[in-house]
């Protein structure tokens, strides 16, 4: 994948795409070489990295339940899921209308969920939100149902394309977001 968004000379798409590689086993696929590539990536990008060093504790309340948070997109509030097996951050039509997301209507990926394969189409966030975590230019994807609501209760899926921006460890009580140190 990193290497097709190099080609294409989306340099920092190609840094997140070994990003969110590292984060699914950072004991094993975080190494001098994937720090290497990133580096590489976000100099030819000139991707904006914040120096600024933050951390989110998220508690989880019970066990089986989901972890929602609060995420702020393009200036809009809304109730996400935190869902580190979702590649991308996803939101729903009417939440990506609210905010007033950059979706490309001509792009129609397939994309395996938990309810099955489902149509989505690719947009980018200006920034997301979380607290005090911020990121800019984020590739998400939206339903390309427009009815699809997220049995209405939720505005989206806070995936890999942001979580993977940051170190993330978890146990039984809490989720743990932080910059990453030394990038």
């Amino acid at each position: 994948m990193a290497r097709n968004h190099e080609r294409l000379g989306q340099f920092c798409d190609a840094a997140l795409a070994i990003e969110a590689w590292v984060a699914r086993n950072p004991i094993r696929n975080e190494t001098s070489q994937t720090r290497k590539l990133i580096a590489g990536y976000v100099a030819k990008g000139k991707c904006a990295v914040d120096d600024k060093r933050y951390e989110v504790v998220i508690p989880v309340t019970r066990r089986g339940d989901v972890v929602t948070v609060p995420v702020v997109l393009n200036g809009v509030t809304g109730n996400f899921i935190v869902d580190t097996g979702a590649t991308f951050v996803m939101v729903t039509p009417g939440f990506a209308q609210k905010a007033d997301v950059d979706v490309d209507q001509n792009s129609l990926i397939k994309m395996t969920t938990a309810n099955g394969v489902a149509d989505f189409k690719r947009g980018r966030a200006k920034t997301i939100r979380l607290r005090s975590l911020e990121a800019k230019d984020v590739p998400i994807v939206v339903p390309a149902n427009p009815k699809e609501n997220l049995a209405g209760r939720y505005d989206g899926l806070l995936g890999m394309s942001f979580l993977s921006r940051y170190n993330m460890s978890m146990d039984a009580k809490s989720i743990r977001i932080r910059t990453r140190t030394g990038r």
